[in-house]
């Protein structure tokens, strides 16, 4: 059965505080979104195999609720005919649980798994609290932030082996709240919230004044002139911050004391969620890019102040300095004009 949640509801973005007129293309057809309201299923006596849900009777797979974007037909039928010959051959389990499925294969990504998956268990947060419904994490999944994060929030969870199939008389297995990259404000600001109240008292701050750079140490890409820039930044005083290696309480404490938060394009710019209203976000995109604007569609939602250029090729991360602090300057001129 197919249950509606959420009213639909019209993203309108801000656009960017240091816009210029030849990069409005980056960002006019996002200015303004209409976000369709969802849904959630429940389906009675399914079986969960890894990152594969099937219903045998009538036969039914789930093909939107477990892939980011649908693939092709010819990997639904491969994928499908090995998780059948999995499920045949694993050793079986029934657990006396209702279960809820939020996860897709870009889970393991700190953007997605925020955004999305939690997206997806804060569209039935109430239910999951009266029905004691528990959220199944495949156990690929299974990954230290993640499961940090879930502990955090309290969220009740169970890790399902790989080398069994499980089968459920009930699960609820819910839409997206909005498509990747853009938000229902109603439940991007659940998942603020949560995050905020399981902090401990008087630790979330209304009073930011922290400059913190997001780095990049442990991508794969770094920035190629990363020296330069850091002693740049130190400088003008920003903190050089990995904040993969926060703990939570320490990440949501960190992020509300900070009033501007800089890097290049990634997922550590989704932290930009924790931030007071009318802080600062500096976004250093890609060349040319007018798809990615997940950051500059968030700071719409959670009012913060959008800044952005962009880095100076595809090929390499390279970081103009100039540009660099030529927005560092147009930001903090900003701040100072509200004191």
């Amino acid at each position: 059965m197919k249950y509606r949640v959420l009213n639909s509801y019209t993203s309108k973005r801000s656009l960017p505080r240091n816009l210029i007129d030849k990069d409005f293309n980056l960002f006019s057809h996002e200015l303004s979104r209409e976000i369709k309201s969802t849904h959630y299923l429940i389906e009675k006596n399914v079986t969960v195999a890894k990152t594969f849900i099937v219903k045998f009777f009538p036969m039914k797979i789930f093909t939107k609720y477990v892939y980011f974007y649908r693939p092709k037909l010819i990997k639904i039928i491969k994928d499908f005919i090995k998780n059948i010959i999995f499920i045949q051959k694993s050793e079986k389990e029934r657990i006396d649980i209702t279960p809820l499925w939020i996860t897709d294969n870009k889970t393991s990504v700190y953007f997605h798994f925020l955004c999305d998956a939690l997206g997806r268990y804060f569209l039935l947060e109430n239910d999951t609290k009266e029905k004691n419904i528990t959220v199944i994490i495949p156990k690929k999944y299974e990954i230290g932030w993640i499961v940090e994060i879930l502990n955090y929030l309290k969220i009740n969870f169970l890790v399902l082996e790989e080398t069994k199939s499980y089968q459920f008389k009930k699960i609820y297995i819910p839409n997206y709240p909005a498509p990747s990259g853009n938000f229902h404000k109603e439940n991007i600001l659940k998942i603020r919230e949560a995050f905020i109240k399981a902090l401990p008292e008087n630790l979330y701050s209304s009073s930011p004044i922290r400059k913190v750079w997001v780095s990049r140490s442990k991508a794969r890409r770094p920035v190629k002139n990363y020296i330069e820039i850091k002693n740049f930044l130190i400088d003008r005083g920003f903190e050089i911050v990995n904040l993969e290696d926060l703990s939570s309480a320490d990440k949501i404490k960190l992020m509300s004391e900070t009033k501007i938060l800089a890097g290049l394009h990634g997922s550590g710019l989704t932290n930009v969620l924790f931030m007071n209203k009318h802080t600062y976000l500096l976004d250093i995109r890609d060349p040319e890019d007018n798809i990615k604007n997940a950051f500059f569609s968030l700071a719409s939602e959670v009012e913060v102040n959008y800044y952005y250029f962009e880095r100076e090729n595809i090929e390499d991360y390279i970081i103009s300095k100039s540009k660099l602090e030529n927005a560092i300057n147009q930001i903090e001129e900003m701040i100072n004009n509200e004191k």
